[in-house]
């Protein structure tokens, strides 16, 4: 299935941005088989979430969100956390738990577009890949 087939199902808001879920496709295709760590910064009902987990079949999708939110997952693929983008603790224990390092995707609807200090995640990041 394609991201906007996905995107469709899980009633995600992205389905109404033309070319959005295109570009997505686009650039992650390649990579759609791949063993992946995907954070998705502001995540807002979950359902890009769950578009993730189907269209990476091998990913593990994190998602960091201001406002709580549980997402179930029967196959553990997905993860959640709340809190502040900013907060440079909090990012440090999500790389730490999730083994989040510079051959992961950011998606990011929210302020970070390149997070190029250490100390992000905990010194375990010098750069991840945005999107």
């Amino acid at each position: 299935m394609t991201p906007r087939q996905i995107a469709r199902e899980y009633k995600t808001d992205k389905f109404v941005h033309p070319g959005y879920l295109e570009n997505y496709e686009r650039y992650f295709g390649p990579m759609r088989s791949n063993d992946l760590r995907l954070l998705e910064l502001g995540i807002k009902d979950s359902g890009s979430l769950n578009l993730w987990r189907e269209y990476f079949p091998r990913a593990l999708v994190v998602g960091l969100d201001i406002n709580p939110l549980q997402v179930d997952s029967p196959d553990e693929r997905i993860r959640t956390y709340t809190g502040p983008q900013q907060d440079t603790a909090l990012l440090g224990k999500l790389a730490r738990e999730n083994a989040i390092n510079s051959s992961n995707r950011i998606l990011s609807h929210g302020i970070f577009r390149r997070i190029s200090k250490p100390s992000c995640f905990g010194g375990r990041v010098t750069e991840m890949n945005p999107v």
